[in-house]
């Protein structure tokens, strides 16, 4: 596998890069997190994202927004050269509200190659390139990504820029069930009967497009949603029982293992901010 990379800069709450390669493994990106907005750009792809039960076909000039705690995942086409501007950012670093105005259906923009939104993201590689000092680089960074948003937004409005997907009926037919009842216990033989889908054909959908088994993204889309109702204020010792887990110890164990942090420090984190 041929690598190069352009740019990169890297800390706990901010990730930046751009580079080029021929990547041996089709499957890649399809981790989740619960403050992190993901941005891409790319310059040369072919390649599939899919997103909850959409599906968009990548290719050049494609700009990608995955919102917090949104399950993704991309299929390269076999061989094929990828070259791509990639970030993610912790949400409460960008000084303004602009992600409050990202529409929260836009996951795809087709960017022009002379545009201002495009120039930003070359704009970066010559900042990684010619700035050394970081209490330099990393404020001028953020604010870069931010006025990415920024140029997203207008190019969506001014240019309906916004990409098309496709959808498999079953599959959407899945996400939806499950959004309804997340409340509940779900389980692959509750979808199986109500549905009409054997359990075989489940998985294979979700490893297919999401690249984890259904049990998995149920169980990670209650912890995301759990923690959501945490960080507002709600007790943990109330909010596990509001997603189906039989106790709070169960819960308690899945939601560290996932998040790393336990549900009482998240709520601490809460009033932390409010005392702010």
């Amino acid at each position: 596998m041929s690598y190069t990379n352009y740019a990169r800069y890297k800390s706990e709450d901010f990730v930046l890069s751009h580079s080029r390669h021929n990547p041996a493994q089709e499957h890649v990106f399809h981790h989740t997190t619960n403050e992190e907005y993901e941005f891409m750009y790319f310059y040369e792809v072919s390649s599939v994202y899919y997103i909850e039960d959409k599906e968009f076909p990548i290719t050049k000039g494609c700009v990608v927004i995955t919102p917090p705690g949104t399950p993704h995942n991309f299929i390269r086409t076999p061989n094929s050269i990828e070259d791509r501007f990639h970030t993610r950012i912790n949400r409460n670093l960008f000084s303004s509200n602009i992600l409050n105005h990202l529409p929260k259906d836009l996951f795809v923009i087709n960017a022009h190659e002379d545009s201002m939104l495009v120039s930003l993201f070359k704009k970066v590689d010559y900042y990684c390139r010619n700035i050394d000092d970081e209490s330099l680089l990393r404020p001028l960074l953020i604010h870069t990504v931010e006025e990415i948003v920024y140029n997203i937004i207008l190019n969506h409005k001014k240019q309906n820029t916004a990409a098309n997907y496709s959808i498999n009926p079953v599959f959407s037919k899945v996400i939806a069930f499950i959004d309804d009842n997340i409340h509940k216990d779900i389980t692959l033989d509750t979808i199986r009967k109500e549905l009409f889908v054997s359990k075989s054909y489940l998985h294979h959908l979700f490893l297919q497009r999401l690249a984890k088994t259904p049990k998995k993204y149920i169980l990670e889309k209650k912890l995301f949603l759990a923690q959501t109702d945490i960080r507002h204020g709600k007790l943990p010792t109330e909010v596990y029982s509001d997603y189906g887990f039989a106790n709070y110890s169960t819960f308690y164990r899945c939601y560290k293992n996932l998040l790393h942090r336990t549900p009482s420090e998240d709520y601490k984190y809460c009033n932390s901010e409010k005392n702010k």
